[in-house]
C-alpha cells in the first residue's frame, strides 16, 4: 500500500459559530486513533460534526474513540452528531450498536438541520 492510501486524515471547518465539521479520510485504527481523539478533544464548540464519509478504515479503536468522545460532549452539554454515508462506518456503526448513542446522519447538510 502506498503511504497516501495509509493513515488518517483531518480537516476542519468552522461552518458558523458554535459549530465545527471535522471530516475525517482514510484509516482509524490502533495506531490513529489517538490523533482522532485529539482532535475531538481540544476545545470543541458546541456541535461537533465528525464526517466519517471517506473512511476506509473504522477498527475497535476508533469505535472506542467515538464512544469517548460523545461521552465527554454529553458531560460538558456539547452534541457530537456523525454523518456515516459509506458502507464500511455505517456498517460498523450499526454492528457496534453506536447508532443508538450518537446521532448518525447520511449527509452533513441532514446533521445540520437537527
Amino acid at each position: 500500500m502506498a503511504p497516501s492510501d495509509h493513515g488518517l486524515r483531518l480537516r476542519a471547518e468552522v461552518e458558523r459559530p458554535g459549530l465545527l465539521v471535522l471530516a475525517a479520510s482514510g484509516e482509524v485504527d490502533a495506531l490513529t486513533a489517538e490523533t482522532l481523539q485529539l482532535a475531538l478533544a481540544l476545545g470543541l464548540p458546541a456541535t461537533t460534526v465528525l464526517d466519517l464519509s471517506e473512511l476506509t478504515l473504522l477498527s475497535a479503536a476508533g469505535l472506542r474513540v467515538l464512544v469517548r468522545a460523545a461521552e465527554r460532549a454529553a458531560t460538558e452539554g456539547r452534541r457530537l452528531l456523525l454523518v456515516a454515508d459509506n458502507p464500511v462506518a455505517r456498517r460498523l456503526l450499526t454492528l457496534a450498536r453506536l447508532e443508538t448513542a450518537i446521532p448518525v446522519h447520511d449527509s452533513i447538510e441532514e446533521a445540520l438541520q437537527r
